[in-house]
């Protein structure tokens, strides 16, 4: 880890941050995009009969058309950030000083990590505590993505 720009914690997690908003932004965007292009026209022309000003129009039209887009933006974005191991095995390996690890590290380090020494049953439970939790949060954001649906008409 001759590298400078992963020599301190801090740095290093602002490093595998912007890599990571590189590599999940185009599909970030391709996903609202299509969002907007699903809202239909005569929404906003309908709000512009009302006389709703531009940010009325937003907040009133492209938001709640826009929920279904970011709400699953958000939810590939957090199991995507759970799941975090490629770029930490490549530019860190979990450090400097363990700073690095993620969920998905850490299944990795007691199952088949650096130094097998009969972990591998605590990787295996990290790993259905992790799929879990996920679960839970993709059931979760489903019932309140329902739930604001039928709310919001």
């Amino acid at each position: 880890m001759d590298n400078p720009w992963l020599r301190g914690p801090s740095l290093t997690w602002l490093v595998l941050m912007i890599l990571h908003m590189i590599t999940t932004l185009p599909i970030a965007m391709l996903i609202i995009l299509a969002g907007l292009q699903n809202i239909p026209q005569q929404a906003y022309d309908l709000a512009e009969l009302e006389g709703a000003n531009r940010w009325q129009r937003f907040m009133q039209v492209t938001l709640p058309g826009l929920r279904p887009a970011l709400l699953l933006v958000i939810l590939l974005g957090a199991i995507n950030l759970l799941q975090q191991f490629e770029n930490i095995v490549v530019m860190t390996g979990g450090g400097p000083a363990d700073t690095t690890l993620t969920p998905a590290y850490l299944i990795y380090v007691n199952v088949l990590g650096r130094d097998i020494t009969g972990r591998s049953g605590v990787g295996y439970a990290m790993a259905v505590l992790l799929t879990l939790l996920i679960f839970a949060f993709v059931v979760g954001l489903y019932r309140w993505l329902r739930h604001a649906a039928t709310v919001n008409g």
